[in-house]
């Protein structure tokens, strides 16, 4: 048996040109959907409760470096099927590599929804439903992807060079091991879940329970009065060119909302607080 495999192992030193480009495409996108892919993921799953920039380092992987790879995989993939006359769609690999692609670029643009786009009037306090689908999508294309690297090996790789050379047992341990060690290490991370729905659970504390601005996106971004100290604002009034005005006294930068509606609202009123030691005359008559 080990005998046979070295066999094997030899053939591979001569490759038709055909032959060439046919591994180099099961090659290429088994590291771009079983390692670069997976790393993304684990990064993801891993740093998301540690550091806020967990984004930009999944990310960075997902799209800069495994999308250049997937994609060249993919064309040298597509090359070996034109050159071999085996455009086929009703092939299963075919099918499934058609299917991936645009699973994958789908994941990607979903992925940039989830992240920059917020919709807190329809999920106030919850986590849109996309998000969900991100992850589960996520996961569909990693399994889907070990499947039709696992086809290709054994089955469409035979097919299409007649088999001339079959895949030797190294690249199927080192399939297997991949896709072991990639569960395993996401199912292991799935214990910090807990402790990213508890920061999640205190971010949405944080945010502004009053959403009631309609489109004015200024007001919205304003904290709210039991988020800023305490303090009294004052109405004074102050002469100027023999005219006298009502100013509200509000410190710079605290960005009161609440507090100073409150003022304004008792002026519509005819209730003026009293000011302190900056008025300039007599309060005037309101009413």
């Amino acid at each position: 048996m080990h005998r046979r495999n070295e066999v094997l192992d030899d053939s591979f030193n001569f490759l038709l040109p055909i032959e060439v480009k046919a591994r180099n495409h099961g090659i290429i996108l088994a590291v771009g959907f079983l390692v670069l892919l997976p790393i993304g993921v684990l990064i993801a799953r891993y740093t998301r409760t540690f550091t806020p920039h967990w984004f930009w380092s999944h990310a960075f992987i997902q799209l800069v470096i495994s999308g250049p790879v997937i994609f060249y995989g993919w064309a040298q993939g597509y090359q070996v099927a034109r050159q071999l006359e085996l455009q086929n769609l009703n092939d299963p690999h075919h099918k499934i590599g058609i299917a991936l692609l645009t699973l994958y670029v789908t994941q990607l643009l979903l992925g940039a929804f989830v992240h920059f786009v917020k919709l807190p009037r329809l999920f106030r306090g919850h986590r849109p439903p996309w998000s969900y689908l991100h992850v589960a999508l996520g996961l569909a294309i990693l399994a889907l992807a070990a499947y039709q690297v696992h086809y290709g090996f054994t089955i469409e790789g035979v097919f299409a060079l007649e088999g001339l050379h079959a895949v030797t047992s190294r690249a199927m341990h080192a399939w297997l091991a991949l896709v072991i060690v990639f569960w395993v290490l996401y199912f292991l991370g799935m214990g910090l879940l807990p402790r990213q729905y508890m920061q999640e659970a205190a971010a949405r504390q944080r945010m502004p329970t009053d959403m009631s601005y309609g489109e004015d996106d200024t007001r919205e971004k304003r904290p709210l009065a039991d988020s800023l100290i305490p303090y009294r604002a004052s109405v004074f009034t102050v002469t100027a060119g023999g005219q006298t005005v009502l100013a509200l006294d509000q410190p710079v930068g605290r960005g009161v909302v609440e507090a100073q509606e409150a003022i304004l609202s008792k002026l519509t009123r005819g209730q003026l607080p009293q000011g302190g030691d900056r008025t300039d005359a007599d309060q005037p008559d309101a009413g």
